[in-house]
């Protein structure tokens, strides 16, 4: 009798629980692993674990983005500058200012937190990490910085790509309007 191999990728998807965790990372890049856990209710251990396997396996690596790790499916076809620009995306406030940045062409830290309803420090702040990121560049026009935006195209792309991960009216409202934008 002959004995056949099942390829490593898909023993290590075998588990009903490991495939569902790879399928959330892959439709969602860039989640962290609280969010990981409360979407697909695992316990702490056992997501740990689960990941450790599937990052050793080289189904997901993780970046570590700040204190936070971000965890991205490797088999998958990527936007251009998805690891750069989704942990960016997938925090709330950064998203909105990432929004309000496309969606604007006076972008100063004044209009920018005025659009998002964010006081001017820390929308000051979160700038400055875009910014650090190769995001975005700032320039000095008359008296105040502008802010533009390196790759707004790559953005909205993966707005609306991974346009249902967000959980966000914000996103569907902008992805809406970049559609109406592009027909």
């Amino acid at each position: 009798m002959r004995c056949f191999r099942i390829p490593l990728e898909h023993a290590a998807l075998e588990l009903d629980t490991r495939n569902r965790l790879y399928n959330e990372i892959r439709k969602s890049p860039g989640l962290h692993f609280r969010e990981l856990q409360r979407r697909i209710s695992m316990a702490t251990g056992a997501l740990q674990y689960h990941l450790d396997y599937l990052e050793k396996r080289s189904l997901i690596k993780s970046e570590r983005v700040e204190n936070t790790k971000r965890f991205f499916a490797m088999q998958t076809k990527r936007l251009d500058g998805e690891e750069q620009i989704m942990p960016f995306l997938r925090q709330e406030k950064t998203r909105h200012l990432l929004i309000a940045m496309l969606s604007g062409r006076k972008n100063t830290i004044q209009s920018l937190a005025r659009k998002t309803q964010t006081p001017y420090s820390t929308t000051s702040r979160l700038l400055d990490k875009i910014v650090d990121a190769g995001m975005a560049q700032k320039a000095r026009k008359r008296k105040q910085i502008h802010y533009t935006l390196e790759r707004p195209e790559s953005i909205g792309q993966m707005l609306l790509a991974y346009r249902k991960s967000f959980l966000d009216e914000l996103v569907d409202n902008f992805v809406e309007t970049w559609q109406e934008l592009k027909t």
